[in-house]
């Protein structure tokens, strides 16, 4: 089938216009439900009653290459919506009694949207809507806004993008029979493979140009940044599955003192080559590779699980690998390099561009029980809301706090040096999030509250096996293991902000301490 260059250039600009603004018709819909939360469910019924009267269309007509895309998003969207059992506490919105319903209900449709969108595109729609609404119902159900998306954003952007761009090209092919044999046959179905790559590829090629528009200059992140202090705080913090093993965390740690420059510099080039992706296949599918094996390198060192990109990406080696190399020409080179470019303009665009420093607002919970006893929480115990609790993306309560994010990380060289020495001229923390003190103590007590209703033999509770974007030490896991959740009167939000040892990671010096108390009983 022949490819894009073939094709009359006004045709694919057209494609990808009307594409792109297709998918802006969508954010709309996103931007309905932040503006009036009160159509959550009315939402979710015209997505699901569009993608049934849509299901008319199938493949047929779709390339192969397109399709395989298409479906491995389906896929993945599918495994990652199943294995986030929506359990949430009805705090704000109950819907009469029917919230857990109704949660219920939407969750089995995804999987059932999953299996239909591998013989029909329109339900794709479907997969990645939900992803989008499960997050926004969970904010309306509990009253406690669910802020974090990064790690599903190319998994509700994708489905969604390329469901709509096919099923507008295939209404169009229906009500237009006649028109449709001069505008160029398979083109525009290539436009919208390259478009989707290049909405990927945007994630990794922005976030470099954020790394370099730091102000410490274009290659201060590259050349200055010490990518063991991530690793330091990430072992402080208690999110690595191995972190326990002492003698591998030395030797880690030992091997990121040589290692850690050369990998912040093959990092920030691996990105910034994402603007080349489309001037050779080869290049595309050894690009998102590396981007994968990435991911796997911040899973083991940093913690955080990026699995849902992963997937993604994967998805794209697929369908690349079915491509013929002359897909590939400068022609397509430069029109993908200037999708790419321009993806912040029609898409969500990751930009992560921070400084690792050794100052950090390590933040967890600890259940205080009857006695007076207290014993750390593993954020992975809080199962649906385990990531923004780990990240802590709801804010901090009122206080002193080093001027960084709970990772240490932080926009500002001076600050970046200044932890080395733990000297700051402010006292403010590095977030914008405003504090909601009332949302917070309402969703723990009102989760404290399903889980009793949930707990096993003893009060024992434990979510370990889920979809965390972070979990956590297993020391922390064994010790919160023997905890009967019966016994809880109170849980602490202990936030210690303290300066690592370059060197060690130890703890140099502890700043402030902060913390924030929510009785059961209160």
């Amino acid at each position: 089938m022949p490819l894009a260059p073939a094709a009359d250039a006004f045709v694919i600009a057209s494609v990808a216009v009307l594409s792109a603004a297709v998918f802006q018709a969508y954010w709309l819909l996103e931007d309905v439900l932040r503006w009036y939360p009160s159509t959550t469910l009315p939402a979710l019924i015209a997505v699901a009653a569009a993608c049934l009267a849509a299901s008319g269309v199938s493949y047929a007509s779709v390339p192969r290459p397109l399709a395989t895309l298409m479906r491995g998003v389906g896929m993945a969207c599918g495994v990652y919506s199943l294995l986030l059992y929506p359990s949430l506490p009805a705090v704000a919105h109950d819907f009469k009694g029917w919230s857990q319903s109704i949660l219920n209900l939407a969750w089995l449709m995804a999987a059932m949207a999953a299996l239909l969108s591998m013989r029909r595109p329109a339900w794709l729609l479907y997969c990645g809507f939900y992803i989008y609404w499960i997050k926004h119902a969970a904010g309306y159900i509990t009253g406690f806004s669910f802020h974090t998306l990064l790690d599903v954003n190319p998994m509700i952007q994708l489905p969604v993008y390329l469901s709509l761009s096919v099923l507008t090209l295939e209404l169009a092919k229906r009500r237009w029979p006649a028109t449709w044999p001069r505008i160029g046959g398979s083109a525009p179905y290539w436009t919208i493979l390259f478009i989707a790559i290049a909405m990927q590829a945007a994630n990794y090629f922005h976030s470099s140009l954020a790394k370099g528009g730091l102000d410490g200059g274009v290659l201060d992140w590259a050349l200055n940044n010490e990518n063991r202090n991530i690793y330091h705080v990430a072992l402080h913090n208690k999110q690595l599955l191995w972190g326990d093993w002492s003698a591998l965390t030395g030797a880690v740690s030992a091997l990121l003192q040589v290692a850690g420059r050369p990998f912040a510099i093959g990092v920030f080039l691996i990105q910034l080559a994402a603007i080349l992706v489309f001037a050779n296949r080869r290049l595309l599918l050894v690009l998102f590779a590396l981007f994968d094996l990435m991911h796997i390198g911040i899973f083991v060192l940093v913690g955080a699980n990026f699995w849902t990109w992963f997937m993604v990406n994967l998805s794209i080696i697929a369908a690349v690998s079915q491509l013929p190399r002359d897909a590939f020409n400068w022609r397509t080179g430069a029109a993908g390099a200037l999708a790419i470019l321009l993806s912040p303009l029609f898409a969500n665009v990751a930009k992560l561009g921070w400084y690792d420093s050794l100052a950090v607002n390590t933040v967890h919970f600890d259940v205080e029980l009857a006695d007076g006893k207290t014993e750390r929480m593993p954020s992975t115990a809080f199962g649906f809301y385990s990531y923004p609790i780990s990240h802590m993306s709801f804010g901090l309560p009122p206080g002193k706090y080093l001027p960084t994010a709970t990772n240490g990380g932080t926009f500002s060289s001076a600050i970046r040096r200044q932890s080395y020495r733990c000297a700051f001229a402010s006292a403010a923390p590095a977030t914008g999030v405003v504090w909601d003190g009332a949302s917070v103590s309402a969703f723990i007590r009102a989760y404290h509250r399903q889980v009793l209703n949930k707990a096993g033999a003893g009060g024992r509770w434990s979510n370990t096996a889920y979809p965390h974007h972070f979990w956590s030490a297993p020391s922390v896991e064994k010790a919160f293991a023997g905890v009967d959740m019966r016994r809880v009167r109170a849980y602490r939000m202990v936030i210690d902000s303290v300066c690592l040892d370059p060197d060690t990671g130890a703890v140099k010096r502890k700043v402030y301490r902060n913390e924030y108390r929510i009785d059961l009983a209160g």
